[in-house]
């Protein structure tokens, strides 16, 4: 999966989004929904530069589910590395096919600002009886973040071993 943070830099006198982090080097990932006990999937990040959250651009795949039912991304601080307050959350929906494709989420009307060099978290959640899957690698090739997962028979969030980073731009 890929994700792309986007900034709003006004201080600068400008709008325009500006890539900030990014791994896009894919060799994996995880199934979320469904029958397959994920509850949850978190990545951590760490922003290079202070700004507004505009854009987070994902590479899904349906996997043969409906694509009726959202795939909810939330944003939070963290604690201990942890998610901890809410900042902001949106729902993508009509994710369809049976091979990866682009999806891009606007956070923009959500003003959520984020800190350099500040550890944040973005929680993916999807309906049980559904499925998505996240594209991800095998590698740790984000040093500023890692991937967790939480399943419906561990709610605590741990270390995903098969998926070690998510995707993102």
């Amino acid at each position: 999966m890929a994700l792309l943070l986007g900034f709003n830099r006004a201080s600068l006198g400008s709008t325009s989004s500006i890539l900030d982090q990014s791994n896009t080097a894919n060799s994996s990932g995880e199934f979320l929904g469904g029958a397959t006990g994920n509850t949850g999937i978190l990545q951590t990040f760490t922003p290079g530069i202070s700004g507004q959250l505009a854009q987070l651009n994902l590479l899904l795949d349906a996997n043969g589910g409906s694509g009726n039912n959202p795939l909810t991304v939330s944003v939070y601080d963290t604690q201990n590395g942890l998610p901890h307050s809410l900042l902001g959350s949106e729902n993508l929906y009509n994710i369809s096919g049976q091979y990866f494709a682009w999806y891009a989420m606007d956070f923009s009307s959500l003003n959520i600002q984020l800190n350099a060099n500040t550890l944040y978290a973005l929680v993916f959640t999807h309906p049980v009886g559904d499925y998505v899957y996240v594209r991800g690698t095998v590698d740790d090739s984000y040093s500023r973040g890692m991937e967790f997962l939480q399943t419906s028979s561990n709610p605590s969030w741990q270390p995903d071993t098969r998926s070690q980073d998510i995707n993102f731009q």
